[in-house]
């Protein structure tokens, strides 16, 4: 759903509270440095971390490419790699109510936290 980010269970996030509280850094840095004209590099590693799928390389840099121009939102341009809005959080909900693929009304707040990013 709404922007980027990392997936765990709601019990880890005080659990591994300090092990996300390096990891997501680290992330938020890795992403960076692909914004900053590394894409292929990062496309490189990919290829080399998963080389028994056999990707195309120039698939996968269209669609890395495609993919840092849906990073942001209007809600999260400017907020920094990863930064979740309830406002967007809010809009998907609906979307996912109206096409019945959910049934309950969450709050965003159950949905995702900020916790774990640079305050910069």
């Amino acid at each position: 759903m709404p922007g980027v980010g990392l997936i765990i269970r709601k019990s880890d996030e005080n659990v591994k509270a300090e092990t996300l509280a390096r990891f997501v850094p680290v992330t938020v840095r890795a992403w960076k440095y692909i914004f900053d004209g590394h894409v292929e590099e990062a496309v490189d590693a990919m290829m080399i971390q998963k080389a028994s799928n056999r990707m195309d390389r120039a698939v996968l840099i269209g669609q890395v490419k495609a993919y840092l121009e849906a990073f942001d939102t209007p809600a999260t341009t400017g907020k920094g790699i990863g930064w979740q809005s309830e406002s967007d959080w809010l809009g998907a909900i609906e979307d996912l109510k109206n096409a019945a693929l959910i049934e309950k009304s969450w709050h965003p707040k159950e949905l995702y936290t900020n916790r774990f990013l640079s305050k910069n």
